[in-house]
């Protein structure tokens, strides 16, 4: 039999944002707050990984719901194809708390932060606010359509 959800097994995600990590060490720094982008609405955190972690990350931050959108922009970001680079769209609403628990999760995985130059940016807004080859329905809805 299923067991049903309750606020008591549910993790206080606040809280937990402060307390130590599984290791029972202290909880590492925030990554530094990241620019809003207007165009795309969210905190683009750009994240530097191991390859064999990006699904674990990935996950994990998807769990976050109404917080982090992950996307993965370079399956290898170094000549010897060992790490990836994945950015995290942070809502503007959860972005203190998402930095925190990011370098939580960082500090388990060996990420590290990037920071993006523009073209980085500029290749994200590309991809996330580009058309799709015969997006009808998208048409439509930007002329005030169904």
């Amino acid at each position: 039999m299923r067991r049903k959800r309750t606020t008591e097994t549910m993790p206080d995600l606040a809280a937990s944002a402060s307390t130590p990590g599984r290791a029972g060490a202290a909880s590492p720094e925030p990554w530094p707050l990241v620019a809003f982008d207007p165009a795309l609405g969210v905190h683009p955190v750009f994240v530097d990984l191991p390859r064999a972690e990006v699904v674990y990350f990935r996950l994990v931050v998807e769990s976050w719901e109404h917080v982090a959108i992950p996307r993965t922009v370079q399956r290898w970001s170094t000549e010897d194809r060992e790490r990836c680079l994945v950015v995290a769209l942070v809502v503007p609403d959860f972005v203190e708390p998402a930095l925190r628990w990011m370098a939580r999760l960082a500090a388990e995985v060996d990420a590290r932060p990037v920071v993006p130059d523009a073209q980085m940016l500029a290749d994200l807004r590309r991809d996330l606010l580009a058309d799709s080859p015969g997006d009808a329905a998208g048409d439509s809805l930007r002329e005030g359509g169904r």
